[in-house]
């Protein structure tokens, strides 16, 4: 990947959506653009809920570099989120079949299957997503949820800790520790994490949870 290339994924991770934009669409423009640029510009898109375009610009992707697990990866994350599953496990089992260490592609996957209640198989991808990258605070926070989606809320627990650990102000984990804690009628710690997220989700909770105790 080229260094301008990699200063626009930098730009996508940082929430830069315009910046990231202005790297991308020069690149794709280019007759001999790389896929990683048409997966560049896919993940702007789908940050921006555009899931069709952000499908077809992963497709092109793959058209161009087709022996790379990520491109296929990203056509799965695009099918999830435009509630297709069997294409998207399909796009998993190729990235997967393509490069057997990519761990996102078992995480995303993972996320398929809980979608469609299928927990036990979800688990599964989850644990091999972990045993080949721990370090990535979103996938001990799917698995937690899992878990909760299962009544195995203080298993859950141990696992959205996990991603708190690696990254202390990952919302999604405060916001489900809110609610274990809830669950538990330990309404100040609830509390506590909910006012840490700082998410609209978490204010609701909260405000639910001051109206409940008046």
């Amino acid at each position: 990947m080229s260094p301008e290339l990699k200063q626009g994924y930098d730009k996508w991770r940082e929430g830069d959506l315009s910046g990231a934009r202005a790297v991308f669409e020069p690149a794709i423009a280019q007759p001999d653009a790389e896929g990683d640029a048409f997966s560049g510009i896919g993940h702007v898109l789908w940050t921006e809920g555009r899931f069709e375009d952000a499908l077809a610009a992963f497709q092109e992707a793959t058209r161009r570099d087709p022996w790379t697990a990520c491109h296929w990866s990203n056509i799965g994350l695009a099918l999830r989120d435009l509630r297709r599953p069997l294409p998207a496990v399909h796009a998993f089992q190729v990235a997967v079949s393509l490069d057997p260490t990519y761990a996102p592609a078992y995480n995303e996957w993972g996320n398929v299957l809980q979608d469609e209640g299928l927990y036990e198989q979800a688990m599964a991808l989850y644990e091999r997503s972990l045993d080949l990258d721990a370090s990535r605070p979103v996938v001990h926070h799917n698995r937690g949820v899992c878990l909760v989606r299962q009544d195995k809320g203080f298993v859950a627990e141990t696992a959205f800790r996990a991603a708190l650990k690696l990254d202390p102000d990952y919302h999604h984990a405060l916001e489900e520790m809110g609610c274990l804690m809830r669950s538990r009628g330990r309404l100040e710690e609830a509390l506590r994490f909910l006012a840490r997220a700082d998410t609209d989700r978490a204010r609701s909770i909260a405000e639910d949870i001051t109206r409940s105790a008046q």
